[in-house]
């Protein structure tokens, strides 16, 4: 099909719109012979003439196209063709096909290529260059406004491997690259605005659409805490607006990170002990992690963290979909504590205090627990103060069961030694706590 859309509009003109009539001819023949052209225009003229016998001689003209052709019988009409021009286009058809020959000889590759484009014009054959990239970027989104770099490598079938790259950005100055290895660093400035580089290495032009993005970044960040199995509590999930978690040790933890794009990568760690050893004292072993959050569209999830004595902090890292880095110092603060020991107080009661055994004295019993308390109530141990051989009381009085999450319990009490069977003797009454920490 391309040697027909070649050669048949030259074909048509040479044999068909360009095909001489007589009269080209006779005027052809005009350029070596005047006069006898002049009467071969004549005679093609009279042949051309109609008319009847009154007005034209029938045997007029036949006698004047006999003369006419005697004479041009004497002559070498062969003289008064043009040159022929055949053997200057043999010649330049060799020169041609010498040179195309030395080129498949020479550079195979482009002589192929450019074989291939001959043939095949529409087709999406790429032009040949002795320089080769390999899979340079058609499109890159960059930073906004912060300063960016494309890297271009030499594709291993490269023939040719300049020393200097060159690229443009739009109507901006020119950015130079030396070749490192195989590779063009170029650096180019922040920009805000989209726009194209045109890279030059070699004889390869290549062009790369930049676009700038502000970079993803964390729009909400929440954590899942699951606290130790003893203390009955359900997992709590917390806002981390400060990025700032407290967590009692042995908790375990998850952080979910929420951003403004979807993602196309993300992970987490090495976790880093915030807790400074006193001189002489090893550092805290942080537990190892793998790193790795689990991501769906916006957001990403760590593994379970196992919460420890030591305060931590976790660096995370992640990457949209355009291949843009969120902000590298993004790191999470957890605050471990311990589960503090519960405390009890007896309120509305002297430290001492005389009574007799049938009188009753009341007070509140107070406890609290920074988690939950269990149970609470008041014991009693005896003295006697004289001599005798009665054993001394002893006893408790269980006041209220608490629950996971009640922290505080307070509870009216009403003590009478009789009503407990407890001879007149000097007594300790405390009061008592439990959590849930085994």
């Amino acid at each position: 099909s391309s040697l027909f859309a070649v050669f048949a509009p030259f074909w048509l003109h040479r044999w068909i719109w360009g095909h001489r009539r007589e009269a080209q001819l006779a005027r052809l023949i005009a350029k070596r012979y005047p006069g006898l052209g002049d009467r071969l225009l004549g005679v093609i003229e009279l042949q051309d003439q109609k008319g009847n016998a009154d007005t034209l001689s029938p045997r007029l003209r036949a006698a004047a196209m006999e003369a006419v052709g005697a004479e041009a019988g004497k002559r070498k009409l062969g003289d008064a063709l043009p040159p022929p021009k055949h053997r200057r286009w043999a010649l330049v058809a060799l020169l041609l096909l010498v040179g195309a020959g030395a080129a498949f000889t020479l550079t195979p590759r482009a002589g192929i290529n450019a074989f291939q484009r001959w043939l095949m014009p529409f087709s999406a054959t790429e032009r040949y260059t002795f320089t080769m990239l390999e899979n340079p970027p058609k499109y890159l989104a960059v930073p906004f406004g912060e300063t960016f770099g494309v890297t271009l490598k030499l594709a291993s079938q490269s023939e040719q491997r300049p020393d200097i790259g060159k690229g443009r950005y739009g109507l901006q100055p020119e950015v130079v690259a030396k070749r490192s290895g195989d590779e063009f660093h170029f650096a180019f400035p922040g920009q805000q605005d989209p726009g194209t580089i045109v890279f030059r290495i070699g004889d390869i032009r290549h062009e790369t659409r930049i676009e700038p993005f502000q970079r993803p970044v964390a729009e909400r960040v929440s954590a899942v805490v699951k606290a130790p199995a003893y203390l009955k509590i359900p997992d709590k999930t917390v806002e981390l607006s400060t990025g700032v978690l407290g967590a009692v040790e042995g908790s375990e933890i998850k952080i979910t990170l929420s951003t403004n794009r979807p993602l196309a990568s993300a992970g987490y760690g090495p976790l880093k002990n915030l807790d400074v050893p006193a001189s002489g004292e090893p550092a805290v072993e942080m537990p190892a992690v793998d790193g790795k959050l689990v991501f769906r569209d916006k957001e990403a999830t760590t593994s379970a963290i196992k919460v420890g004595a030591n305060p931590f902090e976790i660096p995370f890292v992640w990457k949209d979909t355009l291949g843009l880095e969120g902000d590298s110092e993004f790191k999470v603060r957890v605050d471990a504590f311990k589960d503090a020991a519960p405390v009890s107080y007896l309120q509305g009661l002297d430290r001492q205090k005389v009574m007799l055994p049938e009188e009753t004295v009341e007070f509140e019993s107070l406890v609290e627990d920074d988690f939950g308390v269990k149970l609470s109530g008041i014991e009693w141990a005896g003295e006697f103060t004289k001599p005798t051989g009665d054993t001394p009381a002893k006893g408790e009085m269980k006041l209220a069961e608490g629950a996971p999450e009640e922290r505080r319990v307070n509870r009216p009490v009403a003590f009478s030694p009789a009503a407990l069977g407890i001879a007149p003797q000097k007594l300790l009454l405390r009061g008592f706590v439990e959590g849930y920490f085994p």
